[in-house]
């Protein structure tokens, strides 16, 4: 039974490579998460993750978006560690009435019940990873540093950092 799972593997590497999606290139510590649903609401400093829809059908897989957003040739690997989720990331800019504003420049904004949003419910893969240095003394939560990138195009959509005086 271990050699036909080995031989099923190795097979499976072997398609990998010849498909040009080697496993290395997108790399982390917990490669189950990849691309999962995000199960609950995160609080993140000024924007919110949520689940997506159940019935979300993202254009790129975790894979695919990550490495075009990082720019990443095949074999080189992400952060050590990193996790990508699957959700709606919503970045409020604040009251809809800056926009108001003669030198704002709101075009691109979304506005919805008073309030001016960045991105509002937009389908993104979430890149959680740790912006300490290994071997911190701080707690993991705060460390956390996250990037978005748009699900359907691959597009960095931009991300949060812990404050300055964390790391």
């Amino acid at each position: 039974m271990r050699r036909k799972n080995l031989i099923l593997a190795a097979a499976a590497g072997i398609g990998l490579t010849a498909a040009g999606l080697s496993a290395a290139a997108v790399a982390t510590s917990d490669t189950a998460t990849w691309g999962r649903p995000v199960a609950s609401v995160i609080h993140l400093p000024g924007a919110v993750f949520a689940p997506p829809p159940a019935d979300a059908a993202p254009a790129l897989t975790a894979r695919q978006a990550v490495r075009k957003a990082y720019h990443l040739p095949p074999g080189k690997p992400i952060r050590a560690g990193a996790k990508v989720w699957l959700g709606l990331w919503t970045l409020p800019v604040g009251p809809a009435s800056v926009c108001n504003e003669p030198s704002a420049n709101c075009s691109s904004l979304t506005i919805k019940d008073g309030i001016a949003y960045t991105w509002l419910n937009k389908l993104v893969y979430g890149v959680e990873y740790s912006a300490c240095p290994g071997g911190s003394l701080t707690p993991a939560r705060a460390c956390a540093a996250w990037d978005f990138i748009d699900a359907n195009t691959g597009r960095d959509l931009g991300g949060i950092r812990p404050p300055l005086g964390v790391i």
